[in-house]
């Protein structure tokens, strides 16, 4: 599964963006990016809280549904700030978007982390992971585990740092 690391540089895709219609101040911007891009985990502090580490995680947070909702409410808010609703709709879907994405893709072999996503709930009730994890499903067992907890989040935060770099040599070569 994709840490916290990962998640925040698959959200620091969109700092251009966010940076232009929401935030001008540079620490605000990477701290609403981070913030929104994690957000979807903060479900698992309900279940430190209630004893079972594993109620609701992946469950409300985890649902296609749920970065629609948080859009239209910062849309809203963006509203009463005289600011358009459409540009902070759209980057919230975009920051909170890849997360699910991300942790729909991964493997993760902790029961306490739940086994999927809920892409669908409260309309469907069911979890759903990618079906093909032909490396996880060898080593995540055993001595290679922690391994290949580093080397996933590894692969991941490489993976969007190239795409930064990419998007940014793009811009400068238009």
């Amino acid at each position: 599964m994709p840490t916290p690391l990962a998640h925040s540089f698959c959200g620091l895709l969109f700092y251009p963006e966010t940076k232009k219609y929401v935030l001008n101040n540079k620490v605000y911007a990477v701290t609403f990016i981070v913030f929104l891009s994690c957000l979807p985990d903060f479900d698992y502090f309900w279940g430190m809280l209630s004893g079972d580490l594993k109620a609701g995680h992946r469950l409300l947070t985890h649902s296609l549904f749920f970065p629609l909702a948080i859009g239209i409410i910062l849309g809203i808010v963006s509203k009463l700030f005289k600011k358009k609703f459409l540009p902070l709709f759209i980057l919230t879907i975009l920051l909170i978007g890849p997360h699910i994405f991300l942790d729909y893709l991964s493997f993760d072999n902790f029961p306490q982390n739940g086994i999927g996503v809920s892409l669908f709930w409260p309309l469907v009730n069911k979890f759903f992971i990618f079906p093909f994890h032909p490396i996880a499903n060898r080593f995540a067992d055993g001595p290679f585990e922690l391994i290949f907890i580093i080397m996933n989040d590894f692969c991941f935060t490489a993976i969007f740092l190239c795409l930064f770099i990419g998007r940014r040599a793009y811009r400068k070569i238009q």
